[in-house]
This record gives C-alpha cells, sequence and structure tokens, in this order.
C-alpha cells in the first residue's frame, strides 16, 4: 500500500506506473525518485517537489504511518530499505525537498477511539477527577474515550473538559491535567505494535493488577495492545452503521409510508433513502437485517413498468446487475416502490403501506451553519490556530465528535467542540467574530440524529442545530472576561460553567456553602476546583498534590426541546406531528420558577403597552423574558394567549384563568439583589412577592380588559364599593349613572371623605386613563366658578403651568372643565349649571398599626377605642382606658379630629378634658392643654360648677359638656399608633435550637414588630435571635435561652390580659434566689427551681449587670419536694459553707452526694 501525506493512495490502475501494486516489488531492480525515464523521448521530471521518502520491507499500520506524516522533524523513523538521508545525499538537481511548514494543516498527528486489543474496554479520560483508566465499554465514557496525538507530542482527550495524558511527579503512574502544553516528559506516540510509549522514558503503558492504575514501565510483551477506531466519519449513536462512502440509519422499530420515510431520511444533510449500487450492497444489506425495509428505488406512472427506467431516490438509476433481484413488480401505469426482502430480493410494494426503512448519507456531508458576531462556549479542540477556513473546516470533519464549530476571529480560525452559541458584549467585540457550527442536519433540523425541528424563535435568538433549542442567553462580558446566562438569576451572582449555574463566591467548607446555596432557587452545593493564580483552571503538570477544592452553589440553568419523540430506544425522529396519528408529549425541562394562580404582575406607572407583550407560544414568552432582563418581572398565560410582562406588583384576578410564573432567582423568604435580605413570609395574605419580598394582597382586577389590568385594579385601602378604581398609587371614583352640577359633584365626592376631592389632573398619562374610564361626560375639579377669570382645583390649588394635558383647550371665564366620553378633545369647558356625572379622586389609607380587635378604628396616626356598651363613670373610665397600652381617654389635638368622632360615633361619651387640679383650668388626661380652636366648643356650666370637673362629648351638638365625675356614660379611648405593642421579655424563644423552622422577617426589629402588626391574624410574637429577627405564630412551648429576646404582642398594660384588658393577672411570687454567687452550676434546675427563673427576675428588678450568678434558693417550699435524707444532706452542707466550717473526707463524700441533689437536673 502506497501512503501519500499519511492518507492511503489509490492510483489510477491503468496506469503503467501502478502496475507493481498488482505484482509486487521484485527483488533487484532501480528506484528512480524525482525523475521519469520512457523509452527514446527522453526523460520527463515530475511537477512538484517531495519533502521525504522511506520505504521499509514491512507494512506499517496506518496510525503509524500518519503519526509519520504529521511529525516532520519531530521523530525520524528512516525506512531500512530505503531512507531519506540517503536519498537527499544523492538527490540530482530538479528534485527540490520542502523545509518542515511552521503552519501544519494538520491538528494531531491521528484521532480516534483507543481500543485494548481483542476488548470493548477503551482508554478513558476523567478531567473532573485528574484520573485516566480503562474502562469495560464506550457508553460508560461517552467523550473521554476519543483520543489524538497532537504536534507536541501530548495525547489529548476530547472530554468535555479537555485534558491531556500526565505522568505523575513519581514518573510511574499516569493522571489527566488540564494542561496540554508541550513538556517532554509528557510526550507519547503509539509504536507501530500498537503499544503507547513514553517518548522521554521510552517505558510503555501497563496497567496495575491490583489498583487498576496506568502506570509506565519497561516495555514488554505484557504491556497494553491498543486498536486505533479512527474511522469517525459516521455517527457513533445507535442504529448508524458505515458501508464504502456512506452512512446508513436503520430504522427498524417505527413503520411509515414510503414518503414519509423519505422525508425523514431528508434531515440528513444530503439524505435520502437507501441507494443500492451493486448485488454487494443488497448482501451486506441481507446480512445487518431480518425484516423488509423501504429502499429509494421507485417507478412513477409514467414509466410503463420498465425495470430500465427506475431510479431511486437520490436521481441515480437501477444499475443493470441489480434488476435480476426484482420480483412481484408491477404493470404500466401504477407507481410502486421497493422493498429490500431480508431474502436478498427487492419487492414491488404499494407506497402507501407502512414499513421499516434506511436512510443514507455521505460520509463527507458536514455542512457548516454560519452565526455571525457569535463566539462559542466550549473546550478547544486543539492548541491550533489556523490561516484558512476551508482548512480548519476539513480538519474539524475529520476530528468527528471532537470537533463541533469553527471559531474564527481576526487572529485565525481555531477548532472547538461544545454546546452553546455565546452573544459577545462590550465595544471592544472582534468585528471578524464568526463561528461555523458543522452539522450533519438539513436546514430546520438539528440536535443528535437530526431528531428536533427548530422552534420558532425570538428575533434576538437563533436555533442552535446542535442542540434544536433556540439559543442566544449566554453572554461573554470582558470586565472581568466571565460568560453568563441571562436565566442564570440574579445575574451579578453568577457565572455560566460546565453547563450549569456556577456562583461567583467559592465557600471553604460545605456547611458555609450550604447555608448561602438555600438563599438561591433551585440551587444545591457543588465541590469545584480552584482557581489557579492565573486564572486558569486546574494545575500545572508535576503539581497535581497541591491541587485544592471548593464549594460553591450550583444551578441548572434549564432548556426546552421542542421534539415528538416516538417511544422506542430513547429517540426522537421530529418529524411533524401530523404525521402520526397518535400524540406526543412536549418535554421542556425549564427552570421551576414561582407560578401563581389567578394572578397578575402589574406595573402602576405607564402605559398599557408598555407593561405586556404577546407572544406566539408559552415557550417564546418564557425566552422573550429572559432576554429583557430586568426590564420583565415574569411571563402569563391568560385565556390561551402567552405574555411577558414588565410589572413588580401581585394583583388578584379571580375567575381570570391566570396562570403567572414569576422570574426570580431567590427562595421563599429571600430577596434582594444577592438574595441576602429576608424577607416576610405573607402569614396572612399568602401573597408573597418574589420579586420584591413584600406582600401584596390589596390590589384586585376586577375589570379583566388587558394583561396588565390598567383600567380594572382597585384597592382595598380604597373606599369600597362600584365605582371605585385604583391608579397610580390613588383612588379614583368615577360615577357611571347619576349626574348632577359642578357644585353637587364637589359636595359629592367629599362626602366620601376629606381627602376626597374633585379629580386634580398632574399629567397627561392620568388624562388618558381617566378618559378610557368614563363612561359619560363627567365633571373634573378646574374651574372658574365665581367668574374672575382665576382657575382652580376643587382643592384650593391654582392652576400652574407649564400643564400639557391642558393643550388645545379653550377656557371660557365663569366655566367649570369636564371629561369628554370619546372625544378626539378629551377636556372641554362648560357651563357649571350643567348635569353630568364626575370623577373623584383621593389618597389611599394609610396601613395602621392599630390593633384590629373589636371596637378599635385607626385615623390619622391615633387609634381609637370605642365600646358603646361599657357604662361607667369618669374614673372608671379613665382606668377602663388605661388597661390599654399607653392609652388615655379622648384627647382632641385639632378641629379636625373633632370633626371625624362627631362623624363617627354617635351617642354622648366621657373624654379626657378636666378640670379637677384647679377649678375652670381645663386639662387632658395626658396633662396636655386645652387648645384655643377646640376650646371655642367647650360650654362650662358655671352652675354648680365645682361639682362638674369632667368633660363628656355630645355627638349631637358637636359640643363639649361639664358634667359630674360620678356620672355614668360611655367612653371613647385614644392611643397613638405609634405605640409599642411588643413586651420584651430577655432570655426566652420558642425554640432550643436554631431558629430557622421559624418565618424570617427583617433586618431591624423595628421592621419586624412592623410586619408581625400587619400580619396580626396569624402573629403573636417577634423571635430576636442571633441569627436574625423571626415572626412566631405559636407560643405552645416557650424555653430559657440567654441570647434570644421575646416579644409578645398585646394591647393590654402589665397586669391585665384578654382581648378587653378586663382581667387582672394574679402576680406570683417572686422566687426565692441566691444571687451571691457562693454556688455554681451547670444545671438547668436547683431544688426543681429553673435557674433562668432567677436570673430572669433579677434582671428585671434591678439594674444589676451580673444576674447571671443567681441560683434558686432551696427554701422550705422547694426542700418538701424531696426526701427527709436528701434533706439533711443539703442542711448540712448549707450549715458548714455558712459557718466557714472544715469539712472532713466523709463530708467531701457527703458534699458530692448532696451537690448532685441540689444541682444535678435528674434530682427534681
Amino acid at each position: 500500500m502506497v501512503f501519500v501525506d499519511g492518507e492511503p493512495w489509490e492510483p489510477y490502475f491503468t496506469a503503467p506506473a501502478s502496475v507493481f501494486l498488482w505484482r509486487g516489488l521484485a527483488l533487484g531492480g532501480r528506484l528512480s525518485v524525482g525523475q521519469l525515464e520512457e523509452d527514446n523521448r527522453g526523460t520527463y521530471f515530475f511537477e512538484g517537489d517531495l519533502s521525504e521518502v522511506n520505504l521499509w520491507d514491512r507494512a506499517l499500520s496506518r496510525p503509524s504511518v500518519r503519526q509519520l506524516a504529521a511529525s516532520r522533524t519531530k521523530w525520524k523513523f528512516p525506512g531500512n530499505v530505503v531512507s531519506w538521508a540517503q536519498l537527499s545525499a544523492e538527490r540530482p538537481p530538479p528534485v527540490q525537498p520542502l523545509a518542515p511548514s511552521d503552519q501544519p494543516e494538520a491538528a494531531f498527528m491521528w484521532f480516534g477511539l483507543l481500543r485494548l486489543r481483542g476488548k470493548h474496554s477503551v482508554l478513558c479520560a476523567d478531567p473532573a477527577q485528574l484520573l485516566v483508566s480503562i474502562v469495560p465499554l464506550l457508553a460508560q465514557c461517552p467523550s473521554g474515550a476519543f483520543w489524538g496525538l497532537q504536534l507536541n507530542g501530548r495525547l489529548r482527550s476530547m472530554a468535555n473538559l479537555p485534558s491531556c495524558l500526565l505522568v505523575a511527579v513519581d514518573g510511574a503512574f499516569l493522571r489527566s491535567s488540564w494542561n496540554c502544553s508541550a513538556e517532554a516528559r509528557h510526550s507519547f506516540r503509539l509504536l507501530p505494535d500498537q503499544r503507547l510509549q513514553s517518548l522521554q522514558s521510552g517505558f510503555c503503558v501497563f496497567q496495575d493488577l491490583r489498583s487498576t492504575q496506568l502506570l509506565l514501565k519497561k516495555c514488554s510483551p505484557q504491556a497494553l495492545y491498543f486498536v486505533l477506531d479512527w474511522d469517525l466519519r459516521c455517527p457513533r449513536s445507535p442504529g448508524w452503521r458505515s458501508w464504502k462512502d456512506k452512512c446508513l440509519f436503520l430504522v427498524l422499530d417505527v413503520a411509515l409510508e414510503w414518503s414519509q420515510a423519505l422525508r425523514f431520511c431528508q434531515r440528513f444533510h444530503g439524505g435520502s433513502l437507501l441507494t443500492l449500487s451493486s448485488p454487494q450492497d443488497l448482501a451486506w444489506l441481507q446480512e445487518e437485517l431480518q425484516v423488509s425495509v423501504w429502499t429509494g428505488l421507485r417507478s412513477s406512472s409514467d414509466s410503463g413498468g420498465r425495470k430500465d427506467l427506475l431510479r431511486w431516490a437520490d436521481g441515480s438509476p437501477l444499475s443493470a446487475s441489480l434488476q435480476r433481484f426484482l420480483v412481484s413488480w408491477g404493470g404500466p401505469g401504477s407507481t410502486i416502490c421497493t422493498l429490500a426482502l431480508p431474502t436478498g430480493f427487492l419487492k414491488a410494494e404499494p407506497c402507501h403501506r407502512p414499513h421499516r426503512w434506511v436512510c443514507q448519507a455521505s460520509q463527507q456531508s458536514d455542512l457548516y451553519v454560519t452565526f455571525p458576531g457569535k463566539s462559542f462556549h466550549g473546550a478547544p479542540s486543539a492548541d491550533l490556530s489556523f490561516s484558512s477556513l476551508q482548512v480548519a473546516q476539513r480538519q474539524c470533519s475529520t476530528l468527528g465528535p471532537g470537533c463541533n464549530v469553527v471559531v474564527s476571529t481576526s487572529a485565525g480560525h481555531r477548532l472547538s467542540f461544545g454546546r452553546r452559541l455565546v452573544t459577545l458584549e462590550g465595544p471592544t467585540t472582534d468585528p471578524a467574530a464568526v463561528i461555523h457550527v458543522k452539522t450533519r442536519c438539513s436546514p430546520g433540523y438539528s440536535g443528535q440524529d437530526c431528531q428536533s425541528m427548530c422552534p420558532q424563535c425570538d428575533p434576538r435568538l437563533s436555533c442552535n442545530p446542535l442542540t434544536g433549542r433556540c439559543d442566544g442567553f449566554l453572554r461573554y462580558r470582558q470586565a472581568p472576561a466571565v460568560v453568563y446566562s441571562l436565566k442564570c438569576l440574579p445575574l451579578e451572582s453568577w457565572v455560566f460553567e460546565h453547563g450549569a449555574c456556577l456562583s461567583l463566591e467559592r465557600y471553604s467548607s460545605q456547611e458555609e456553602a450550604a447555608s448561602v446555596c438555600q438563599r438561591y432557587l433551585g440551587a444545591t452545593v457543588l465541590k469545584v476546583k480552584q482557581k489557579a493564580s492565573n486564572g486558569s483552571s486546574g494545575v500545572q503538570a508535576g503539581d497535581l498534590e497541591a491541587s485544592r477544592f471548593l464549594w460553591a452553589c450550583r444551578r441548572d440553568e434549564g432548556g426546552c426541546s421542542p421534539c415528538a419523540p416516538i417511544p422506542t430506544q430513547g429517540r426522537c425522529l421530529g418529524l411533524p406531528r401530523a404525521s402520526f396519528p397518535f400524540s406526543f408529549p412536549l418535554s421542556c425541562p425549564d427552570i421551576e420558577l414561582p407560578t401563581f394562580q389567578e394572578k397578575l404582575l402589574v406595573s402602576l406607572r405607564g402605559s398599557a403597552s408598555q407593561q405586556w407583550r404577546r407572544h406566539g407560544s408559552l415557550q417564546e414568552a418564557r425566552d422573550a423574558c429572559h432576554l429583557q432582563k430586568e426590564h420583565c418581572g415574569g411571563f402569563l398565560s391568560l385565556r390561551g394567549s402567552h405574555y411577558t410582562v414588565a410589572g413588580t406588583v401581585l394583583v388578584e384576578s379571580r375567575g381570570s384563568g391566570a396562570l403567572l410564573h414569576i422570574k426570580t432567582g431567590c427562595s421563599l423568604g429571600f430577596c434582594g439583589g444577592r438574595c441576602q435580605r429576608r424577607c416576610s413570609p405573607c402569614l396572612s395574605t399568602r401573597v408573597y412577592n418574589p420579586l420584591t419580598g413584600r406582600c401584596d394582597g390589596s390590589l384586585r382586577c376586577a375589570r379583566h380588559s388587558s394583561p396588565s389590568c390598567l383600567h380594572g385594579l382597585v384597592n382595598s385601602r380604597c373606599p369600597q364599593g362600584p365605582g371605585w378604581w385604583f391608579w397610580d398609587g390613588h383612588c379614583y371614583y368615577i360615577e357611571e349613572h347619576g349626574s348632577k352640577n359642578w357644585q353637587g359633584a364637589r359636595d359629592a365626592c367629599q362626602a366620601h371623605g376629606e381627602s376626597i376631592m374633585l379629580l386634580t389632573l398632574s399629567s397627561t398619562k392620568e388624562k388618558a386613563w381617566v378618559a378610557a374610564m368614563v363612561r359619560k361626560d363627567s365633571w373634573v375639579g378646574l374651574n372658574d366658578l365665581d367668574g374672575d377669570g382665576t382657575w382652580t382645583w376643587a382643592a384650593g390649588q391654582n392652576l400652574r403651568p407649564p400643564f400639557p394635558w391642558m393643550a388645545g383647550v379653550r377656557l371660557k371665564v365663569g366655566n367649570c372643565l369636564e371629561m369628554k366620553r370619546r372625544a378626539k378633545q378629551a377636556l372641554a369647558a362648560s357651563p357649571c349649571s350643567g348635569h353630568k356625572a364626575w370623577v373623584c379622586k383621593g389618597a389611599l389609607a394609610p396601613k395602621s398599626s392599630c390593633p384590629s380587635e373589636p371596637g378599635w378604628r385607626p385615623w390619622n396616626g391615633s387609634c381609637y377605642f370605642w365600646d358603646p356598651l361599657s357604662v361607667g363613670g369618669w374614673h372608671e373610665a379613665l382606668a377602663s382606658c388605661r388597661r390599654f397600652r399607653n392609652t388615655e381617654l379622648l384627647y382632641l389635638t385639632s378641629l379636625r379630629e373633632k370633626d371625624w368622632v362627631h362623624s363617627n360615633f354617635q351617642g354622648s361619651f366621657w373624654t379626657g378634658l378636666n378640670d379637677l387640679q384647679e377649678e375652670s383650668v381645663f386639662r387632658w388626661t395626658t396633662q396636655e392643654p386645652l387648645s384655643r380652636p377646640v376650646a371655642q366648643y367647650l360650654q362650662d356650666d358655671m352652675a354648680d360648677g365645682g361639682l362638674k370637673d369632667c368633660v363628656w362629648f355630645d355627638s349631637v351638638t358637636g359640643l363639649l359638656r361639664d358634667a359630674r365625675c360620678e356620672e355614668e356614660r360611655p367612653f371613647l379611648c385614644k392611643s397613638s399608633e405609634a405605640t409599642d405593642w411588643f413586651e420584651e421579655r430577655p432570655g426566652l424563644s420558642v425554640t432550643d435550637g436554631d431558629p430557622v423552622p421559624l418565618l424570617p422577617s427583617s433586618e431591624s426589629l423595628m421592621q419586624a414588630k412592623q410586619e408581625c402588626l400587619w400580619e396580626r391574624s396569624v402573629c403573636i410574637a417577634v423571635l430576636q435571635a442571633v441569627s436574625g429577627f423571626f415572626l412566631v405564630s405559636s407560643m405552645d412551648r416557650v424555653v430559657s435561652k440567654p441570647d434570644s429576646v421575646l416579644y409578645i404582642w398585646t394591647i393590654c398594660t402589665e397586669g391585665f390580659h384578654g382581648p378587653d384588658c378586663r382581667r387582672a393577672l394574679e402576680r406570683p411570687p417572686p422566687p426565692a434566689c441566691d444571687c451571691s454567687g457562693r454556688f455554681q452550676t451547670t444545671a438547668e434546675r436547683v431544688c426543681g427551681v429553673l435557674v433562668q427563673t432567677c436570673v430572669d427576675d433579677c434582671r428585671r428588678r434591678t439594674a444589676w449587670s451580673n444576674c447571671s450568678v443567681c441560683l434558686p434558693a432551696c427554701t422550705e417550699a422547694t426542700l418538701s419536694h424531696l426526701d427527709p435524707e436528701e434533706v439533711a444532706l443539703i442542711t448540712m452542707i448549707e450549715y458548714k459553707v455558712s459557718h466557714s466550717l472544715n469539712l472532713t473526707a466523709e463530708d467531701e463524700r457527703d458534699r458530692r452526694n448532696s451537690s448532685k441533689i441540689i444541682y444535678d437536673a435528674k434530682y427534681p
């Protein structure tokens, strides 16, 4: 056999110069190199140049020839018959030897699968564990078993993490290393007899029988012999066969019509149904198959039944040598397809019948799909850069599964393998950056065996031919140089490595990492390799023992494969669903985001068009939401349509059937940029917003007009009833039925509350929203009611420019402004006497921290308690009010408050105003004097004034009147909303260990108390622990814990309890304690009493800083629980200690025994 440039050379056998290939070389004769003598016409020289010629007396293996051809001057193996050294010394002048190229056009000397000779075992690299071993089957090492010998002698593995064979520091054992740089001690070669040899030591590779490790020893017949399976031109997945120059794909578990089978085969680039060119092909097929299969042979209706007019699906004619194998051929006028039978014949068959089939594709059918402006996330296939794109693509095709993309930049073309496209970001992006993805699939198909149909992608994404998914979520950021994914949230905390999202932070222990990973949605703990100081992963050659591992958080990025799988052999045919009479599930293993039923995500600002966008499918909406980064808060399915939404506020949408997915990376209870902030659990509302960490529950969508519900929101903090709506932080009343003149409309608005007025416009957006909401022409607040030409709002403010929302409006003296329904000019001046509907506007009612128990009402920062059934004298009323924390009888601070009380409470009731200290000098029980504005409503009855020292409120007249304090009346109590409604209990907790199972709260005590007040239906206390603040919903078990503080919610002052604080608490007698410090213990109880009881009592009653030494004293009450013998021992010890008497040895024994009785918890 003759090899040229390492490849077999097959000359035209009709040439005279190739006769020797038929009959071999005889002894003697003459070797002519560089010139050819021909008869009497002279000598004719070869055209071209020679770099080296060698001749051996034995046949070399193909890998050896490949290595020799690629090695250039690295290794010299002179032929033992003719060597280049001899020829170059005697060469005639016309011969021009070539110098070795500085840029060789081969990435590897050879590349392929290294199998053990006579076995199925393969050489496998595991770069993650820095190991190399022999595994029994290729399936156990799908990627690490492909090896290539680099030009520098390094044996490189094509694993997901590329690695090279490395000689350990001891010089004997073999490992796997990420460092593939040139170094003589780690260089290898494959000997002609297929043993793997170290170039430096000359030793061969052996397998240790006890440890199964690979090591180097002196070459002997016991070394490992390998077979290089270098034919990588056809896929190695199940179903593929290599025959001649074709790759055949056998589909034996599904039956289709001939035309469907042809469409299936055409998804391969250059693919078609099987074409047979000779009887040998038919014989090979008979050996491979035991069933009948469709072939590409077909007759048309106009062929007249003639066999010589039959053609294969690829257009080639039926050869005459196969016509004798045709049986049962149909007559003229019919279209007939052909089956290959297990008997070795070809049978005519109606094309509509379903059968199995065989596809074919050329072994050189790689197609390269170009993606400008992209890079590739993967590993380099070789450490070479090619100047020619065509050469790089040819080498990539030669490497088979070891290369699937050519990455082109202004610096050259490099080979790589991986699965993901990367979008380049930044101003310094190389304008020449482009990638060429290798695929065997026709356009529109992708994935392994072309099983996936490319989905409809967002314009910002591309269908990845390698995965069949919409790709483009990976981004390359130059400062710092990292690849991150738009699906790895939050973006500033994660990078994309090894096919998953990894946190930027690294931790020295698994426990530390676990405490952080719990903050992130779906994150787990992963052991990762510490990066070297130069920024590269892994260790340098020879530094294997110094490598370290750290811990990081890992989470799946997620993805979706839009494939219609046929349930067989785990494959996915990717045919149109209409081609089959049955349906297939769509597997879409994307990251699980928080999902809400019948909820919307809205923005309280902006127009409706800016808040949502419709998409063709849920997956398209999901992808678009990730691409929009912070401008998308989630995606929504509503009434069969799918939307991306840009809001941040959760809204109740009952009856809409909406399904909302929130885009967040934080686990429940965590929020913020890096999910570091503990957030409220929203105990009562059950509407925890993962985006903001707040409890949303006040908004409801009452009119489902759009995904944003822009014109249908109602707020629980607005007045309730028909016509009330919410927009941009304000409450609006839209009258739809009644009509009034302008003054009547103004009065109607003010009747809803002091803060409610006729509409005051403040922006063009507000004008557009109101115009879309009104159903009739409606009054707004702007008017010139007095006719002086000065336009003012109903609230009293003058109209001040600029006001672009008034453009084009002609204001007439003495008129009022109206909002027109469906008019080109929405605002217009109109006579104020006309009857129209109206629009009111007011502020939201503020959130209140007042008690929610019956009888309590909030207003303007104060809390009011009203129980009309409770009556008593003035002093009894004051005592009743003071049962509540920081609460007094009613005290008035303004006329507004007096008017509010007048409007909201009926009858007569006691107030805190009195002149008990000084006649006719009235003060409130808070000791504040009576203000002048309120004093004008006081009617002091001077008759018998010395007996009328207490003041009551007359809700009929709105006056304050004095009366005898003994008279029995109802009473109204008042407290500040800023009252601390929590009682502090130091040293108490509701759990023995770390309070992780409890509900986490905010980062400050004040915020935690506020959250508890807002969740009063389920929160009864706040726990302050070392690890933070927690909301407590049950106090069934209260334990002593020195480093914790329990803040218990109560409206009662000390000494009272119950919902109305009417029951007085019986205080237990203080415990008998010894705080002298003479005794110490580590036990929980002393004489049956908790030690912490004395510590807490000391802290509550004194300011002493050393209360921790306090112990229960063994009093008669506590000793009564012990038996007489134990009491005697205790009494003796106490007597001797108190009189400083020496203890005998016997007493020492007694003291130890008595100490157990006093200080050991097992003695009650």
